[in-house]
């Protein structure tokens, strides 16, 4: 069954479908949740104490592969810091803008953003 559920929830997170959290069922959100915590091995926690703070489960997204790039990987201060660059200046900052800063590149075909290592050990 969850082969049948990736390609739906994976197109859930793209950018044509990406609507507000409150406009999604409880369903469509807990599958979300769920796929974004095991792609990126976090608990479910992280993912969910990040929507109060307005992003969108795409910009989770991104979030999360940002920051498992970074020294450290994905952890509080990391997160923190890609959510603190998104917001600077009381407006979202560009993706684009932001990896530069952190030396990563974004990978637009998938909305994911790999180092300069990737792929290498």
């Amino acid at each position: 069954m969850d082969g049948y559920l990736l390609p739906l929830t994976s197109a859930l997170l793209t950018e044509r479908t990406e609507r507000p959290v409150h406009k999604r069922s409880d369903q469509s959100k807990a599958m979300i949740i769920r796929m974004l915590a095991d792609e990126f091995h976090v608990d479910e926690i992280l993912i969910n104490a990040l929507q109060p703070q307005g992003f969108t489960y795409l910009e989770v997204r991104r979030i999360l592969s940002i920051s498992r790039q970074m020294p450290g990987s994905i952890n509080h201060d990391n997160v923190r810091k890609v959510m603190e660059m998104r917001c600077e200046g009381g407006h979202k900052k560009a993706w684009i803008e932001i990896v530069r800063e952190l030396g990563v590149a974004l990978d637009h075909r998938t909305s994911r953003a790999e180092g300069p290592a990737a792929g290498t050990p």
